[in-house]
């Protein structure tokens, strides 16, 4: 089994991980369990939350269902905002049924759209998220295989930052778009941005080391 194998190249060396770099695995909801038993000291976000909350709304898994399982959840990834054409309010309903049931969302925003976005949201709502920033042109770029985009310039992107926190001056904000392990420490190193949030590059558990390595030597 592909997870089990991820898991099996990742535990011996997560205990070599500071405990001052906060680490979040955001896996697929058939995997939770897995990395429950086998990774307990992890943290773990879910990749989507339901709109809903508990009802008859089949197939869906409401946040109250996710509480026992996981820590945070993403919401409004471009992915999702792509291809199932999600809106900003259904983002902030998502982002409302996360802080009910004591999870912490992840909110993916994309070029100019953080500024409706925010519109959406309570005050008290935003300063309890996290904020990942996806520049527009990193998420343009990926038109190969998956995970093969190209990140964008960090001078590019610290400006946007700068606005953002200054829009949620008490939310962590994340850059994510096409991280890879040659290309993370740029971002690290740049002290406004609170963390990242790699990808595709997640899935070679060689590669996924390689980043908790580079990010511990950084913010360690």
């Amino acid at each position: 089994m592909e997870a089990s194998s991820w898991v099996d190249q990742v535990k011996p060396k997560l205990s070599q991980l500071s405990p001052n770099l906060e680490t979040v695995l955001c896996v697929p909801l058939i995997h939770m369990e897995l990395i429950r038993q086998k990774l307990p000291l992890s943290k773990i976000g879910a990749q989507n939350i339901s709109t809903y909350p508990d009802g008859a709304y089949t197939g869906e898994v409401s946040a109250r269902m996710l509480a026992p399982l996981v820590n945070y959840a993403l919401v409004g990834h471009s992915e999702r905002r792509r291809h199932f054409h999600e809106t900003s309010t259904e983002i902030a309903l998502k982002v409302t049924q996360a802080l009910d049931n004591n999870i912490i969302p992840i909110v993916a925003v994309s070029g100019q759209n953080w500024l409706e976005q925010f519109n959406h949201f309570q005050p008290h709502e935003l300063s309890r998220c996290l904020i990942m920033y996806e520049p527009p042109e990193a998420i343009s770029r990926q038109t190969g295989p998956v995970g093969e985009g190209d990140a964008a310039p960090v001078e590019e992107v610290l400006p946007i930052i700068a606005q953002i926190k200054r829009s949620a001056p008490n939310s962590p904000v994340l850059y994510g778009g096409s991280v890879k392990s040659h290309n993370i420490a740029k971002y690290l190193e740049a002290k406004i941005i609170d963390g990242v949030v790699p990808g595709s590059a997640s899935l070679n558990a060689e590669e996924w080391l390689r980043l908790m390595a580079i990010s511990q030597e950084i913010r360690g």
